[in-house]
């Protein structure tokens, strides 16, 4: 058995036998880790673009808008106060990315501590950026499911990093940033090398893990954004 897997069942394993710890504001559902947040998906409150990109292209491009009178913090959070940046990566993983998001509690990326006799540690998977920030418990459906889709969603991830199609989206340099109220903000990602041959072509989206820091009440979201001529199905 994996680290992972044997720390995911150790957690899980303590759980059943009634371990308590602070809940979030939603229903419990049997089984699942509830130390997480809820994320917001629909919200068009930031409009996420991506430029067309050519085949031959090495950096994607584009814009986020903020269409409300409130300031908004883009970084994905992780333990100990750590902010780490969205993700740039192939359109399709993005949108899977987003109906998981819609139906699963995030943690921190960095894992979850659990103070039972010493921290007992649930590490996030390898995908890098955002992608690491996926949750082991769900809203809606069983653990069981809910690990198939995150183990699909990896390893199209980690086949979308060898091919070269993933980047860290900046604003002026940085991979945190503040987006202000009815401010439009400009993107870009740098496409990582390809493992081997030339860069494919691609469609490419964005997401980005941000949070209003002006106005109340104060709320989580999960913002995309596609290339022209893709079409989420979701």
């Amino acid at each position: 058995m994996s680290t992972f897997a044997h720390r995911t069942f150790t957690v899980l394993a303590t759980l059943t036998m009634g371990l308590s710890v602070p809940a979030v504001a939603h229903t419990q559902i049997p089984g699942a880790i509830d130390t997480g947040t809820v994320v917001i998906t629909n919200s068009d409150r930031l409009v996420v673009t991506v430029n067309p990109a050519s085949a031959t292209a090495t950096q994607i491009t584009g814009t986020i808008r903020n269409t409300t009178g409130n300031s908004f913090r883009c970084a994905v959070p992780g333990v100990r106060g750590n902010e780490y940046p969205g993700q740039v990566t192939e359109a399709k993983i993005v949108e899977r990315s987003m109906t998981y998001y819609s139906r699963n509690i995030f943690q921190p990326i960095g894992g979850v501590e659990l103070d039972v006799d010493g921290p007992i540690r649930l590490d996030p998977l390898n995908f890098g950026s955002m992608l690491d920030y996926f949750p082991t418990g769900s809203m809606i459906e069983p653990l069981g499911n809910t690990r198939a889709e995150y183990m699909n969603i990896q390893a199209a991830q980690d086949d979308a990093r060898i091919k070269g199609h993933t980047g860290d989206p900046r604003v002026g340099g940085a991979t945190v940033f503040n987006v202000s109220a009815n401010a439009t903000v400009n993107w870009s990602a740098q496409l990582g090398t390809p493992a081997t041959g030339i860069r494919t072509d691609f469609d490419a989206a964005a997401m980005f893990y941000c949070k209003n820091t002006s106005g109340s009440p104060q709320r989580d979201y999960v913002f995309a954004g596609y290339e022209p001529g893709y079409v989420p199905t979701t």
